[in-house]
């Protein structure tokens, strides 16, 4: 009996070995040879369903980067934008005038003109 085939022993449940004939041959059954060739099958089915599965990771990995990429360039013109209205005139409204200056509140300016 010959042991060393130890992924096909495990894929055709043979514990004990193979057989082999007078000239050292191992000899398989058709049932066997079937096992061997589902089991292919049955692998390359799964590689072509893995690289499909890969191909389309890819393109959506992709996807995702360009839209980072599109994203990132949205923010830096809004930030320039930003920039650009913080330093632009009238940027805020509540600066209070200097204390020399004199300022005037409506109630001020309707005491003035009711009189007239």
């Amino acid at each position: 009996m010959i042991k060393i085939f130890a992924s096909v022993m495990a894929l055709l449940n043979v514990a004990e070995g193979f057989a082999t004939n007078d000239e050292g041959n191992v000899t398989l059954t058709q049932e066997q040879m079937k096992l061997i060739d589902d089991e292919l099958h049955s692998l390359k089915k799964q590689v072509e369903d893995n690289s499909k599965a890969v191909n389309e990771a890819g393109t959506a990995l992709k996807r995702v980067k360009d839209q980072l990429t599109q994203a990132q360039n949205d923010v830096k013109q809004r930030d320039e934008q930003i920039a650009a209205l913080k330093g632009s005139a009238g940027d805020s409204t509540d600066d209070k005038p200097d204390s020399a200056e004199q300022s005037f509140t409506a109630q001020d300016v309707f005491n003035l003109v009711k009189n007239v």
